[in-house]
């Protein structure tokens, strides 16, 4: 909550790119984990 915080206060570019870089980082931890748990799943729907 202190780091979000302080991205809030910081200018809204420097905020929006680590929000895009988290996001990203929470799709592929996703991805790799679908991509473990359901291969099939992953290959139809690439993300």
């Amino acid at each position: 909550m202190l780091l979000l915080r302080c991205f809030l206060t910081s200018n809204k570019s420097e905020y929006n790119r680590e929000i895009t870089r988290v996001l990203f980082a929470l799709v592929r931890m996703k991805s790799l984990l679908y991509n473990k748990m359901y291969p099939s799943w992953y290959q139809a729907e690439p993300i």
